[in-house]
């Protein structure tokens, strides 16, 4: 049922359907559901929120006061019981998808019985105009509310889109379908994400990320590199553009990616396989596979969810010497787990963990000229990254209000390898050296949170914060024993107390504002050959947001939005010791934001402007032995204009946009010799993508036809004078298709279909790019294919 999964995912992300990539599956039978007294719209999100129904509505509903209830239900009993009394009703459009309409009601269908389901059957979905764009429901900003009118620019995708790109979707995949994300590319598990211009550096160093994180409703990285964690059975990624300091803390400068898995469902036994395998060209063959079940253990109380994935991906870059041929083959093995407790009427308890281990051979740079996919060299500089999670998330109701409470603890260890042969002499060595960098991340977050109310909606909360951070890094020569380069201790914590407040001025007119207190520590340490050196630093501070919005009728909205972020001082690893220390840097962004909609509701159009200035950029640069080391580079400003157009039929789903940005350093920090009005690392001038589907019913199946086509402009490597290479625009095109018979799906694939070899990144090792040219190419053409079982 993959065409009507998707359908039911562009028209609500609150959707728990199992995504199947065939027929549609019968929803669960009955809820447990608890809505609170208030407004009709509130009492649709809730429920939408608790049975992960897809519940369209138009942007005016009547103001009906609904009383509270509980019980367990279908979700049409509950839909019922909501507008008696009033002119609409729910129609039906999909297996788990409603949408309120005019005219009186209908009887409810025959109840199915539990844990069964109706014969499968395979149709079109319903057309993307009766699934209003209202209903898209969007949690990241911790107040649930439809996305049409949340003041800040959001950009959501559902698991069905990622899997469209990739059979083991990862960070990549999002940044694909967004025009306001960039990676660099080190490698799988290497990578730093940037959203909005915000970028600092291209290197891995001692800063926080830019880009909050977030596994469900919890924060998995501090300073860690994207681990890059494997998308599958994931219900929708939320992409919050913009410092998002005030809810979600320290170093979301940028903005925050967050991860929803699907959740446990409490009455349907459910499962899915999946295998597949890709052929790059010049490479050799890769394999994939994920499954997943959904297992009830106590009717209506007790459930698991769990999904394990693997793949092994054929590398494509020829390092010189013996066994060099595809070096940068990677392995990937995962999985993930929640089990849901309902132990009352209204409340639910999700222990939930995630583990991804990740093991690439080699990097992927090429530093040949004319064999784009050579790289001179007989060390391996392999890559591992081991990602733990564990989490626990309460969710309740104290009379009228929602509680939520998030425990989580994260163990992050990422190691790698870097030929230092280039740079033997600044340590005193010669012959081949080998650099091992081994880090050890530790996060640990807990937040409690409430809120409620109707036409004035507010949340309050209080979070703990601590993260620390081990480095070691040693030269290891061909002979002899290692040669510590340096260690580096961080601990940095922040207690900070939040809230935020929404109501309206006027009939069309609301108001909203937040803001976070905070008490930021560092407490650093680090080791080095020439002694010992410390810092610790305390900030209390706040992180305010405002916006305004505007909706003038029921198919604009428009928002002016104010919002700011830190993040915390620190102590460079490797830097001369009078240079070590680096400060607090500091963004404070306005935004202008416009929504619309056909009448029809075929088109929708997405429009943004926005203006960012960042204080004392902290930033990495390279010494002259190869190490990274970290300092303020001065104050930058960013500005863009981001635009998104979709048009939708039964048939067709056709979609496109761009961001066009200004992203420069325009004063650099007194005493640094930088040049003014250098443009920020890793940000493209502009970033542009066009989308089309197709779905056909040919009466045994359903087959869908997709392709995509990327455009990401020229871009400047580092802030560093003696980095700050050009890379050159490129472009990217996909192909794929699916077809879709009872529970079983075949699909196909093939990316990078022009076969471009154009650079994406010129860095790969930082001991050589002083003296060689460094590429990183796009990945030759590859086609995929796969199968799926779903039950």
């Amino acid at each position: 049922m993959r065409a009507a999964s998707k359908a039911a995912l562009f028209g609500s992300a609150l959707s728990v359907s199992l995504a199947a990539p065939s027929a549609a599956v019968a929803a669960p039978s009955q809820y447990v559901i608890s809505l609170p007294a208030g407004e009709l719209s509130d009492a649709l999100i809730a429920l939408a929120e608790q049975t992960g129904a897809s519940i369209g509505y138009p942007p005016r509903l009547p103001s009906k006061k609904v009383r509270a209830f509980r019980g367990k239900m279908r979700v049409e009993d509950a839909l019922r019981r909501l507008l008696a009394g009033t002119q609409l009703r729910a129609a039906q459009t999909g297996p788990m998808a409603w949408r309120i309409v005019a005219g009186p009601g209908r009887h409810a269908s025959p109840k199915p019985s539990r844990r069964t389901k109706p014969p499968a059957q395979t149709t079109l979905p319903p057309p993307p105009d009766e699934l209003p764009l209202q209903e898209i429901i969007v949690t990241a900003t911790k107040l649930s509310s439809p996305v049409q009118t949340t003041p800040l620019s959001v950009i959501m995708l559902s698991g069905t889109d990622l899997i469209s790109l990739a059979a083991l979707p990862g960070t990549q995949a999002v940044a694909a379908l967004s025009d306001g994300m960039v990676l660099t590319n080190l490698g799988p598990g290497r990578n730093r994400s940037f959203i909005r211009g915000v970028a600092d550096s291209p290197f891995n160093g001692a800063t926080q990320s830019t880009v909050a994180v977030e596994l469900d409703d919890a924060r998995v990285t501090f300073n860690a590199p994207d681990p890059d964690l494997t998308l599958v059975d994931v219900e929708r990624v939320e992409l919050l553009e913009g410092p998002q300091g005030p809810l979600h803390g320290t170093g979301a400068l940028g903005g925050v990616y967050r991860i929803v898995p699907k959740a446990p469902v409490l009455d349907q036994i459910a499962g899915e396989l999946v295998v597949g395998a890709e052929l790059s060209g010049g490479s050799g063959p890769g394999w994939n596979g994920n499954a997943m079940l959904n297992l009830p253990l106590v009717d209506g109380r007790l459930a698991l969810r769990a999904v394990a994935y693997a793949a092994r991906n054929a590398g494509w870059i020829d390092r010189s010497g013996p066994f060099g041929r595809n070096s940068n083959s990677s392995r990937v093995l995962g999985g993930r787990a929640d089990i849901r407790w309902v132990p009352l009427e209204g409340w639910t308890a999700d222990l939930a963990g995630a583990v991804q281990l990740l093991d690439v051979d080699d990097s992927q740079y090429a530093t040949s000229l004319t064999r784009p996919y050579q790289r001179a060299g007989t060390i391996a500089e392999p890559h591992d990254n081991d990602f733990l999670n564990g989490r626990l998330t309460v969710r309740g109701q104290l009379g009228t209000a929602d509680l939520v409470s998030v425990t989580s603890l994260t163990s992050h260890e990422v190691a790698s390898v870097l030929d230092a042969t280039a740079s033997g002499a600044f340590f005193g060595l010669n012959g081949p050296l080998r650099f091992e960098d081994d880090r050890i991340y530790r996060l640990f977050n807990q937040e409690i949170r409430l809120s409620g109310g109707t036409e004035f909606r507010w949340l309050v909360g209080a979070s703990y914060l601590s993260a620390n951070t081990t480095l070691l890094a040693e030269l290891q020569p061909a002979v002899g024993a290692a040669v510590s380069v340096g260690e580096l201790n961080q601990t940095n914590s922040e207690a900070a107390i939040f809230a935020n407040f929404s109501a309206p001025i006027t009939s069309a007119v609301r108001a909203e504002a937040g803001l976070r207190l905070f008490r930021a520590l560092s407490n650093d340490e680090r080791t080095e050959n020439s002694g010992t050196a410390a810092r610790k630093t305390r900030r209390t501070g706040v992180s305010p947001s405002l916006s305004v919005s505007w909706t003038p009728d029921e198919l604009h909205f428009l928002y002016l939005r104010y919002s700011s972020a830190f993040r915390p001082a620190g102590l460079s690893p490797f830097a001369p010791t009078a240079d070590a220390e680096f400060e607090s840097d500091e963004l404070k962004s306005w935004e202008l934001g416009d929504r619309w909609r056909s009448r029809d509701g075929h088109w929708t159009a997405n429009a943004t402007g926005y203006l960012a200035n960042w204080d004392h950029i902290q930033s990495d640069y390279l010494l002259p032995n190869g190490l990274v080391a970290t300092r303020n580079s001065g104050t930058g400003q960013i500005y863009g204009a981001e635009v998104r157009l979709g048009w939708n039929d039964t048939i067709w789903q056709l979609s496109g946009g761009f961001d066009l940005q200004h992203a420069r350093l325009e004063v650099p920090e007194p005493g640094l010799a930088l040049p003014p009005d250098s443009a920020l690392p890793i940000v493209p001038k502009y970033k542009a993508h066009v989308m089309a589907h197709r779905t056909l019913d040919l009466g045994t199946g359903i087959l869908q036809l997709g392709a995509r086509a990327n455009w990401i402009g020229p871009t400047r490597l580092s802030l560093d004078p003696l980095l700050n290479r050009r890379i050159g625009a490129r472009m990217a095109v996909d192909v794929d298709c699916s077809y879709a018979s009872d529970d079983w799906t075949i699909s196909a694939g093939i990316a990078n279909l022009l076969g471009s070899d154009a650079d994406t990144f010129s860095f790969g090792n930082s001991f050589s790019i002083g003296s060689m040219d460094q590429r990183t190419p796009m990945q030759p053409r590859t086609f995929r294919i796969g199968i799926r079982k779903n039950w």
